[in-house]
């Protein structure tokens, strides 16, 4: 049996896949897994007893029970009820202050209203569960804030309930329960380009919840004293709820006390960080971080607001912001380990999702330092109940822990196996050969197969003469006793299923804002034909280098998605199928598919206008190749000087407004702004 594992190895079958960069951290800090194999996981938090919930983007609750790390275990599935279309689900949990008394949980998600139309408006809401020490979920579901989200909330009410997320980008993302018992959220300005142009200035009005960070007692009431309608004693009221506004998608945010410290992520110029005073405005839509907001510099609310020589109620300058190009900024604790070197005490630590970084930021000075970089994609940054930081990577679907152990680190476990799935009696070779120590000590390996045996050793082989789907343990641990864990799968008495693509084609083109068809075929050698309900299929959007999750859970042999508007030629698509067979074994394919484009070309008579096209501003005349089916705002200035003269602007060639939503057709698009001389 030796021999037939030497060749196994020496021939690399089952050979671990290529590994991500490694992590850069500060000199004698480590990164270590507290769950693994999740597969969108957005945000995490603690219950006093050690259990760490997670929330997972298309709406499933998972836990990790103290001792079992990195496995979870599902608690609740509420995908049925969640839209996770484009950057929506559910990405906001928090455990209560109560909950060792109550059990209860707070969960934030986009509502389904709609399944017809996966990327139309929404509403969003903030619920509580109850959560039992077996982990099962006690009771109902409790709505405390969206109570009234059955319908879009397009229009402005004081007297309505409803959060709204009419866009399938930038609405809500964080909840915290603080420590008094009052709840925290964040809510973005839920502008699309399905969106009514003017829906952008609600983060501005007091009588809607987009683009606020909001502050309501646990029955989803407002505050006394609230900062804004200081009049109106009414707390079911919308504008009694309202802590700060001027937000574009404050998507985490964390509380120094309480004071929130809230990361703003910017539309494509600027990423912002800032503390958040009661009543005060932070800029949005006219201000991005320190600058004026390209897309929306030219409107003439905007125009006004820079032009007016003092602004007494804001918006305030960000405590810090730095470039986009891409970013999306994502804010964590502030930090105060005593355990760690004093140069990384008391700081603000915040992320980048698109970048994969985490930096410290001094609160006093404004002043950021690296901390971490090639850290994957982390979309959550808290700190962990052993004081160390802790971060959510949903590419990898991990939760991870940085901590400072300058004397031993622990070891880096890495496992695999010969295979996953045949006929029983399976035999299957296990190696760990990819475990190291950081030290260069010698390591131990034990093994739990799954089966209620185990075993020792980096080279081992296990016969399973029991069908079943069993989890396989890998603990490697140093002389010291730090140990770490790699978790394998393996369904004996089961083989893989096949599932193939066959619409669309690979390298297939599309258009924005129509529906891609999908189409599968799935197999299998013990079901035969996969039935249509055990196909699922997830998007991916490229977009210059980073993903965004446009879509996970979509099943059936046929199916279809509406291709989104916002994103131009520098993006394209990568889809997936995955089949399940009755077993519970997988198989998944992707393909990658890619926008149509046509010529833009935006001139001005006379020539050198400033306009406004995508998400930059520019002089005419612009050329350039995009999607089509690109939907923007098109904007010029209402004057501009030429050769030493004023012009005025008069009429754009297609007649429509200064400032108005332009789709790119195939045959592409050609506009003149036209201007007469000032007198």
């Amino acid at each position: 049996m030796r021999r037939y594992l030497l060749a196994w190895l020496l021939c690399g079958i089952a050979a671990p896949a290529a590994a991500p960069a490694a992590p850069t951290l500060p000199s004698g800090f480590e990164q270590l897994v507290l769950a693994s194999g999740i597969g969108v996981p957005t945000a995490i938090d603690w219950a006093p007893d050690g259990r760490m919930f997670v929330a997972e983007k298309p709406g499933l609750v998972r836990v990790v029970n103290p001792g079992t790390a990195p496995e979870t275990s599902l608690v609740l599935d509420l995908s049925r009820r969640v839209n996770g279309y484009g950057d929506r689900g559910l990405l906001g949990l928090a455990v209560a202050n109560d909950f060792a008394r109550t059990g209860h949980v707070y969960l934030l998600y986009t509502l389904e209203i709609n399944r017809r139309r996966q990327d139309g408006p929404k509403t969003a809401r903030l619920t509580r569960i109850t959560i039992g020490p077996d982990n099962h979920v006690r009771g109902r579901e409790r709505v405390i804030l969206g109570r009234d989200g059955s319908k879009p909330c397009r229009r402005l009410s004081n007297a309505r309930d409803c959060i709204p997320a009419n866009a399938a980008q930038h609405t809500i993302g964080t909840v915290r329960a603080a420590g008094d018992g009052t709840l925290w959220v964040g809510s973005g300005d839920a502008f699309g380009q399905n969106s009514r142009f003017d829906d952008v200035f609600h983060t501005s009005r007091a009588k809607s919840l987009a683009g606020k960070i909001i502050h309501i007692d646990r029955r989803g009431r407002g505050l006394p004293g609230h900062p804004f309608c200081r009049r109106d004693d009414d707390l079911t009221h919308t504008c009694t709820k309202v802590y700060a506004e001027g937000f574009r998608n404050p998507f985490r945010f964390t509380l120094d006390g309480k004071t929130p410290i809230v990361g703003d992520v910017g539309l494509e110029a600027r990423e912002e960080i800032d503390v958040v005073l009661p009543g005060r405005d932070y800029g949005w839509p006219c201000y991005e971080g320190t600058i004026h907001t390209p897309v929306f510099a030219l409107q003439p609310r905007c125009i006004r607001q820079y032009r007016a020589p003092e602004r007494r109620s804001g918006p305030i300058t960000p405590l810090f912001d730095y470039a986009g190009f891409p970013g999306a900024v994502v804010v964590g604790p502030v930090f105060g380990a005593r355990s760690w070197p004093k140069r990384f005490r008391d700081r603000l630590y915040f992320g980048d999702y698109t970048r994969g970084f985490i930096s410290t930021l001094d609160l006093d000075t404004g002043r950021d330092a690296s901390f971490g970089t090639e850290l994957g994609s982390p979309v959550a940054i808290e700190r962990s109940p052993r004081g160390n930081l802790a971060y959510v990577d949903i590419a990898a679907g991990e939760v991870r822990e940085i901590a400072y152990s300058p004397d031993n680190m622990a070891p880096v476990a890495q496992a695999v196996r010969s295979s996953g799935s045949g006929p029983v009696p399976l035999l299957v070779y296990f190696s760990a050969r990819g475990s190291a120590d950081p030290e260069g000590q010698p390591l131990t390996y034990h093994w739990s197969f799954g089966d209620g045996t185990t075993g020792s050793g980096r080279d081992v082989s296990h016969l399973y003469t029991t069908a079943g789907n069993f989890t396989v343990r890998m603990t490697v641990t140093d002389p010291a006793g730090r140990s770490a864990v790699k978790l394998l799968r393996v369904s004996p008495g089961n083989t893989q299923p096949r599932v193939e693509i066959v619409a669309p084609a690979s390298g297939s083109l599309y258009t924005a804002g129509k529906t891609l068809l999908l189409h599968a075929r799935a197999t299998d050698p013990e079901d035969g034909r996969i039935p249509s309900r055990a196909i699922v299929w997830k998007v991916r959007l490229d977009h210059r280098g980073h993903k965004h999750f446009l879509l996970d859970g979509l099943r059936g042999r046929r199916a279809g998605f509406r291709v989104p508007t916002d994103h131009t030629a520098d993006t394209f698509v990568v889809i997936t199928a995955t089949a399940t067979d009755s077993g519970g074994l997988q198989h998944a394919t992707a393909v990658a598919a890619y926008p149509r484009t046509a010529n833009v070309t935006i001139e001005s008579d006379p020539t050198g206008a400033p306009v406004t096209f995508g998400d930059g501003n520019a002089t005419a005349p612009v050329s350039g190749e995009h999607a089509v089916g690109f939907e923007t705002v098109l904007s010029t200035a209402p004057s501009f000087e030429h050769d030493g003269r004023r012009f005025r602007f008069a009429r754009w060639s297609d007649g429509a407004a200064r400032s108005h939503t332009v789709r790119v057709p195939e045959d592409g698009l050609a506009l003149r702004a036209h201007y007469r001389q000032a007198d």
